[in-house]
């Protein structure tokens, strides 16, 4: 004997169907460990087993006060767009549950955010002194590490590029340009750092500064600002 059912049964019969309890298994796509970026894609997929035809899968991405969602496609993939708190660590965490009540693994990554550039914190010899070693080499000290390629140290005396050689500090926080041969007596020495980036894509405008070389027998000074 045949039963006739309301649409409204036939309905809820069809979104059951399916969608009896099974294991979720969240994966989430590479994000990157340090961006300038003020916002990320996180994306991933979903899988359930056993597959479900009519399963409707939630991702729930937590980091700090910010709680977001999305629902999975047919395929189990899901993007959610978050945004990122400037010049820290952000911790991720993502979980994904579906109408069975079944229930994913937590999943926790950390993307760091810095949108601040480099500086240039201390240049040796310093700022405006006088009397400097005519065999002194140049220093300058970041207040960060920076990234390859690596920033550009230039020696010049009226407009004259002064040969030499730039190297770079193991830590990426200081470089050194070392004269080729001796400066010039007396003489007025421009000091030019250009190309300034950190690791996560920052770059600073350039740095200049300038010092004057010493006379036979003479002693370094400073002048005030």
């Amino acid at each position: 004997r045949m039963r006739a059912f309301s649409s409204g049964i036939v309905l809820g019969l069809v979104a059951a169907c399916g969608s009896d309890a099974g294991t979720l298994l969240i994966s989430v796509d590479p994000l990157p460990d340090l961006t300038n970026a003020t916002q990320v894609a996180v994306t991933g997929t979903v899988t359930r087993t056993p597959p479900a035809q009519k399963a409707v899968i939630v991702v729930t991405l937590t980091s700090g006060s910010t709680s977001l969602v999305d629902t999975a496609d047919a395929n189990g993939a899901f993007a959610i767009s978050l945004p990122l708190s400037l010049n820290s660590d952000n911790t991720v965490m993502l979980s994904a549950t579906d109408n069975s009540g079944s229930t994913s693994q937590a999943v926790t990554v950390t993307v760091s955010q810095d949108a601040t550039p480099p500086a240039v914190t201390a240049v040796t010899p310093a700022f405006a002194t006088d009397q400097v070693s005519r065999t002194a080499a140049v220093m300058a000290t970041f207040s960060e590490k920076v990234a390859v390629p690596v920033p550009t140290l230039s020696l010049s005396v009226q407009g004259a590029a002064e040969p030499g050689t730039t190297t770079i500090g193991a830590d990426s926080l200081s470089m050194t340009f070392t004269p080729t041969g001796q400066l010039a007596a007396g003489a007025i020495y421009s000091v030019s750092i250009a190309g300034m980036a950190d690791r996560a894509g920052n770059t600073a405008s350039p740095y200049s500064s300038c010092f004057v070389t010493a006379t036979t027998g003479a002693t370094s000074q400073t002048y005030a600002d």
